[in-house]
């Protein structure tokens, strides 16, 4: 059967495609003669009016689900022909004039758009009145030839029930067969529903024009020819009706046919403008419009966005735009400078101006004491009234006394915070009074404690704390910060008190202050009173010269400062050491050690041995005794005593070189002392750096402690193996400790590790033959790689026993070197039949020995 829809090949000519093809407007969606409603295109979300701030950053506004035309759901394609551009709704989406969706055939159609298939097809089919068909053949590049088949897919299923009415597009699809629809469409030029709704199934209406239905009328007004028999075929067949433009009768061009791509487009585009670029620009980047707002001006302006739906409906979404100047405020100034505590006042803005309105002026206290307004700062009220003025009543309750700064900003009716405006109140608080100051005892004799009792109010609140302070510079006035502070006291309930040390108090008049300061940190005048002190019967001080003493050494001790009250006279001073060593003086117990009967240049001295003291602190006492025989309190000292460190003369190796590794080396100190006590232990240790290199410094830490010797015969000998030595030179140090854990300082010497000689190869020649041959015995490869070797000696592996016994094994000889070869040769008539092993052993300069290499042979 043949196809429904046929397939055609025309080119159009220059002129007719460079003047364009005829069409009317192309804004009708469908035409009365269907019936149907006109699609409606609704904003659903317009943007709204704004204001934004002078200078501010540019905003984005989505435009996305702002506007929809809901009676066109679905994929959208365009046919962009030579003549113009047809818009089709597909119908894989349900919508109100839908008698079904068609999934598969707008997936199959959707297949070749995407594909690219449709790109430069041609309609080759037009039957005025019925269809014009397109989908199947590509424009060719030649003149008088035919259009190329494209490429088709699988065919899909039939999908009917839509109506082919006019305006509407269906597969074509092959006769007899329901199912056969691949790449082949046409559009109804009429209401073709009583043939082809019913025809072979039915065929499949997948969409309707939405725009564009002149254009296809025009199309199908065009001059049709056949094609076929143009170019010498038989007439009729896919291209007998094939519509041309500009064809001159005789050559069929590629610029004949109507050709075009199909792509699929967006339901929506949109455009926009602005009726002052200079306040707003606005650009477009898909559906974000972007609002630049101009640098350093206010005012207003409209942005149209211009909708244009692709049934070629349009709407305008306007909307208005401010850029708002922040309001202008002045001075605030509150209803007194000062302000008591617990008091009302007022803030009061100067004036308050803005290019909108004022919706109100909110008022901030400076919580954090920054000087500036901040989020931490506390909005303490609002006016939201300009009547009587911007202002604001509020009071100190709890605030702290001093200054306070106050904000206050107005927010106009946009939202707009303007700059903010300050002032300070100080809030002003009465510091409690101290009324009396008394001291006791007053006079004291001596250094003995002294009571300081105050009393003291707060007239306008609570007294926190009184301190207590002594005239450290003698000025008479109190100076806080030079002033000595004595003490504190923060319960009233039984009198405000302090009691002083006096001990370093020079003797005779005090002036004393005392101020006190109530809960919120303010201080009253200080009340001041005057006590005396009189110098006591005493040793005013006890000295050593050193301070610290080595034990075994001597010091003096020198009492000064003494004094003796008036009527009385010196009559003894002693010394004392603390026996029990409790720190504090015993008469009777504690060892008297030097006394005086008199003062030369006002001190008494006596010399004291630190032999036998133990290391740590060492009590001593001096007291004086008048001339009735009454004894002062005891001055104490404290002298440290410290022990002498031992020393150490040398650190000497039992031998300087060690021929072998693995020989035994022994270490040794002479000259060991320790002044005030016993050397108990030397340690020994070996640098191990890593890197073999002898250093001329010595870390504990980083060098290898061989031993710690304790036995002091010998003179702390240490002896070892040196099988994990270096060769080479090797640094070694000893440190001498005595009984109280005191190391004298690192004393050092070296000694060398001699490299063993070496032999590579140890060969004989032959290694079997009779007695009366001679065997030679060579070894090659002999070296010292720190010295020169001295000889080659072979031994007879006397024992049988396979290996190298220097006092069992006899030699039978020493080789001579030739030619880098040490070779010895022995006469086998002094060797039994059988088989033997002999060894080599090299001795370098220093006596080192070398490992015995050893080889066999046989006499027959």
């Amino acid at each position: 059967m043949k196809k429904m829809l046929s397939r055609l090949v025309r080119e159009w000519r220059s002129s007719v495609r460079q003047g364009g093809w005829a069409s009317g407007g192309d804004s009708e969606c469908f035409t009365p003669l269907e019936g149907r409603t006109l699609m409606t295109l609704a904003v659903l979300s317009p943007v709204a009016d704004s204001s934004v701030a002078q200078n501010s950053a540019a905003t984005v506004v989505s435009l996305a689900g702002r506007y929809d035309n809901a009676a066109l759901n679905g994929t959208i394609v365009k046919f962009a022909t030579d003549a113009g551009d047809i818009n089709v709704l597909l119908y894989d989406q349900a919508n109100s004039d839908v008698t079904r969706t068609t999934p598969l055939t707008v997936a199959n159609f959707l297949n070749y758009v995407n594909a690219g298939r449709y790109n430069s097809t041609i309609i080759h089919r037009s039957v005025p009145g019925f269809v014009i068909q397109g989908g199947g053949f590509t424009r060719p590049t030649a003149n008088n030839t035919l259009p190329s088949t494209i490429t088709t897919n699988a065919p899909v299923t039939n999908e009917p029930g839509n109506t082919n009415a006019r305006g509407t597009i269906a597969m074509a699809k092959v006769g007899g067969d329901a199912n056969s629809a691949t790449d082949q469409w046409f559009f109804n030029l009429a209401n073709n529903a009583s043939n082809l709704d019913s025809q072979n199934g039915g065929f499949t209406v997948f969409g309707r024009i939405i725009n564009g239905l002149t254009l296809m009328d025009n199309i199908a007004t065009l001059q049709t020819i056949d094609v076929g028999q143009k170019l010498g075929g038989s007439a009729g067949g896919v291209f007998a009706q094939t519509p041309v433009g500009g064809y001159d009768g005789s050559v069929v061009r590629p610029s004949n046919y109507l050709g075009m791509n199909i792509s699929t487009i967006q339901k929506l585009t949109y455009s926009v403008s602005s009726s002052n670029t200079g306040v707003v620009s606005p650009t477009l980047s898909g559906t974000n419009l972007t609002l630049t707002y101009g640098s350093n001006i206010t005012g207003s302006a409209t942005v149209t966005v211009t909708i244009t739906c692709a049934d070629g409906t349009t709407i305008n979404d306007d909307f208005v735009v401010r850029i708002n100047s922040a309001p202008v405020i002045g001075n605030l100034t509150p209803t007194a400078s000062n302000i008591g505590r617990n008091s009302i006042f007022s803030l009061t803005l100067g004036s308050a101006n803005d290019d909108g309105g004022i919706a109100r002026v909110d008022f901030y206290r400076d919580t954090n004491g920054d000087g500036q307004l901040t989020g931490a700062d506390s909005l303490i009220g609002s006016d939201t009234s300009a009547a009587g003025g911007w202002s604001l009543s509020t009071d100190s309750n709890g605030f702290d006394l001093g200054t306070q700064r106050y904000f206050a900003r107005a927010i106009d009716t946009d939202g707009l915070v303007g700059n903010a405006t300050s002032t300070t109140v100080n809030i002003v608080n009465a510091g409690p009074v101290v009324s009396a100051l008394t001291v006791s005892p007053n006079p004291a004799e001596g250094r003995v404690p002294v009571t300081l009792t105050a009393t003291a109010t707060d007239p306008d609140g609570t007294v926190a704390f009184v301190r207590f302070y002594r005239d450290s510079n003698l000025n008479g006035a109190f100076d806080a910060g030079t002033d000595t502070l004595l003490g504190e006291d923060n319960n009233g309930s039984d009198g405000y008190t302090a009691t002083v040390d006096t001990s370093t108090v020079t003797f005779g008049s005090v002036r004393y202050f005392a101020v006190g300061t109530d809960l919120e940190g303010t201080s009253g005048a200080p009340a001041t009173a005057v006590g005396v002190i009189n110098a006591p019967f005493s040793v005013g001080s006890l000295t050593s010269s050193p301070a610290t003493a080595l034990r075994n050494a001597q010091i003096v001790l020198t009492a000064g400062d003494i004094f003796v009250p008036a009527g009385k006279r010196l009559k003894a001073l002693e010394f004392y050491a603390d026996t029990n060593n409790n720190g504090q003086f015993d008469a009777g117990v504690d060892k008297k050690i030097g006394s005086a009967g008199s003062l030369k240049n006002g001190v008494a001295t006596v010399k004291v041995s630190t032999k036998g003291l133990p290391v740590g602190d060492a009590h001593y006492f001096a007291r004086v005794q008048d001339n009735l025989n009454a004894w002062s309190p005891a001055t104490s000292l404290t002298v440290a005593v410290v022990n002498n460190a031992p020393t150490v003369g040398s650190v000497k190796p039992s031998v300087a070189v060690v021929k072998n590794i693995g020989d035994v080396i022994a270490l040794s100190v002479s000259n060991t002392k320790d002044l005030d006590g016993k050397v108990t232990s030397v340690r020994y240790y070996r640098e191990s750096d890593g890197t073999n290199t002898l250093e001329s410094t010595f870390d504990p830490q980083a060098e290898t402690l061989l031993a710690i010797v304790t036995n002091a015969s010998g003179g702390f000998k240490f002896s070892t193996q040196t099988i994990e030595f270096s060769v080479g030179r090797n640094r070694f140090y000893a440190v001498v400790v005595d009984n109280d854990g005191a190391a004298s300082g690192v004393v050092s010497t070296t000694a060398t590790i001699n490299a063993a000689p070496t032999i590579t190869t140890l060969a004989v020649n032959p290694t079997s033959g009779p007695s009366t041959a001679p065997f030679t015995f060579s070894a090659s490869g002999v070296g010292d790689s720190d010295g020169t070797i001295k000889q080659v000696e072979f031994f007879i592996d006397t024992n049988l026993n396979g290996a190298f016994d220097a006092r069992a094994d006899k030699s039978i000889g020493k080789a001579r070197l030739a030619g880098g070869v040490w070779s010895l040769i022995v006469g086998a008539k002094k060797f039994k039949a059988g088989q033997y092993t002999v060894f080599a052993l090299a001795t370098d300069n220093l006596g080192g020995a070398s490992i015995a290499a050893s080889v066999q042979f046989t006499v027959t």
